[in-house]
């Protein structure tokens, strides 16, 4: 009997436990067919990830729900869940990965979205899933289908020079940057109308980069890889693209127009935050320690300049940067109130921070 227009049933999580998601392709070598199934595992929340022997080796997603207005069936283990457009665009390059055979942990479907006190335990794991995952796919989505392949393949070959450019430009004398009469010719890039530059700003300031819960997911991880349709592209690439390519807008075209890279500024947060939590994790024993540094200012970036759709994820979204220090004071569970949420984490913050650091 076909169960695919059942709905999927979830069995109850225990402590430490995560639901990994494998991909069955029936022993064949290229995956043709798409067959999901769910797993359990437990992780060890005390264990380094270098000491976790009897943990799988997994990867993790890392990406915008997009537009929750529209569901589309999901089959998993026979049965049928509902999954936003984006994941379903995902899945199909998920399963053609290069480590498609190892389980992937994807939110939507590992967590009961329905089970408001398992969301909330698995958002408090969501830092160790990250940090434990062997690569963490960070999918930009599809590209446009008016834009070609072979504009979107020039424009990933075109990211490293724009990091290169963007790097020398940042040596230069600040009075330069106006006074040089640089054009995007005059050092190997397009002009400021080539159909490239759609693309370009299609991956360096795409919605995933504006997304609350993508900071701690892209600090967390330690290794992360860049999924834009087919495209594979490594994470220094993009780090570099978005620390230095705002140093692109001291290119002027014969108009005295700039290139079509304001926006890469504001992304710029995002790395810095991820070196900054890489530093904090060389450190020993934190849990006498103020909490982090960088967690007040985490904290103002991702106010002003990230998105969600729920206000609790604000608050919820970075917790997990508090791994390893004292937050028995922290009160916070599923059932407290967004006006409790925000109170009691505003005042644990300013009560535990490092009082010289704060401005």
């Amino acid at each position: 009997m076909n169960d695919a227009n059942n709905p999927y049933v979830y069995k109850p999580l225990q402590a430490g436990e995560v639901r990994l998601l494998y991909f069955d392709n029936g022993g064949d070598d290229q995956p043709k067919v798409l067959g999901w199934c769910l797993r359990t595992i437990h992780m060890d929340l005390t264990a380094s990830h270098q000491n976790q022997n009897n943990l799988p080796v997994f990867d993790a997603l890392s990406y915008t729900w997009g537009d929750l207005s529209e569901t589309i069936p999901f089959v998993c283990d026979g049965r049928e869940l509902h999954i936003h457009r984006n994941l379903r665009d995902a899945l199909p390059h998920l399963a053609r990965r290069g480590s498609f055979r190892r389980p992937i942990w994807v939110d939507a479907v590992c967590i009961n979205q329905r089970d408001e006190a398992e969301k909330y335990t698995q958002i408090r794991l969501m830092h160790h899933i990250y940090r434990q995952a062997s690569t963490v796919w960070v999918w930009l989505g599809k590209p446009d289908m008016h834009i070609s392949e072979h504009d979107n393949k020039t424009a990933i070959a075109l990211l490293p020079r724009l990091a290169q450019l963007g790097q020398s430009l940042d040596k230069q004398p600040l009075p330069r940057w106006t006074a040089t009469p640089l054009t995007p010719e005059s050092v190997g890039l397009p002009d400021r109308d080539s159909s490239i530059w759609e693309p370009v700003q299609r991956i360096v300031c795409n919605n995933w980069f504006r997304r609350v819960w993508a900071v701690q997911e892209f600090a967390s991880a330690r290794n992360i890889t860049f999924l834009y349709g087919t495209h594979e592209i490594d994470t220094t690439v993009i780090e570099d693209v978005v620390v230095f390519g705002n140093r692109l807008q001291a290119l002027r075209d014969s108009a005295g127009l700039k290139l079509p890279s304001d926006t890469m500024a504001t992304n710029r947060g995002m790395v810095r935050i991820r070196r900054l939590v890489g530093l904090e994790r060389t450190a020993t024993d934190k849990s006498s320690r103020c909490i982090p540094d960088h967690l007040l200012g985490t904290v103002v970036f991702m106010t002003q300049s990230h998105e969600c759709f729920e206000p609790r994820d604000r608050v919820l979204g970075v917790l997990g940067f508090l791994e390893g220090y004292n937050t028995t004071k922290l009160a916070i569970s599923e059932t407290t109130s967004l006006v409790d949420l925000y109170t009691n984490f505003s005042h644990f913050l300013l009560t535990h921070a490092d009082q010289s650091q704060i401005h």
